[in-house]
């Protein structure tokens, strides 16, 4: 056998046929899991800066509008505050 060959069991494109179904379904679960835990303190910033703008938290479905809406929330997102709250002026002022 030449010896700069590779064998089957070493090629790279077969990675995934190693692993069996339990360890995938684990990892699925551990991705579901980081994905939550990630996605919902985002959206609660979101909303939060969404209210700080003076604008409904429910403004962030905005961003489910295709192309432009992601572009419209990040608008929404960079304005300025309204004027003093219950946490201080903001930086600008």
């Amino acid at each position: 056998m030449d010896s700069g060959a590779s064998s089957p069991s070493m090629s790279p494109s077969l990675w995934c046929c190693r692993y069996s179904a339990a360890s995938r379904q684990s990892f699925s679960l551990l991705y579901l899991g980081y994905a939550l835990a990630a996605l919902l303190p985002s959206i609660a910033i979101a909303i939060r800066r969404l209210h700080d703008t003076g604008k409904s938290g429910w403004m962030i479905l905005v961003g489910l509008i295709p192309l432009v809406g992601p572009i419209i929330l990040i608008v929404f997102y960079v304005q300025a505050s309204d004027g003093p709250n219950e946490y201080g002026t903001g930086p600008e002022d």
